[in-house]
């Protein structure tokens, strides 16, 4: 298993942060947020970051290797 930190290095005034591991496991955050997460099994892993101000929104999508 690994664990890895995400954390929140975003500007401007945000409602809310959805994180999605890849793995099926969905985190909400409000601002200046950090999060552990631990990888059971090796592989690749697709991880989004959706970003909301209540009117507009953004998702940022990366995909990494878990070794």
């Amino acid at each position: 298993t690994r664990t890895y930190k995400f954390t929140d290095s975003s500007t401007g005034p945000i409602l809310a942060y959805y994180l999605s591991y890849g793995d099926g496991v969905i985190d909400t955050f409000k601002e200046g947020w950090t999060s552990y997460h631990t990888y059971s099994k090796m592989g690749y892993y697709t991880v989004s970051l959706k970003v909301t101000n209540g009117k507009n929104s953004n998702i940022v999508t990366k995909k990494f290797f878990v070794p």
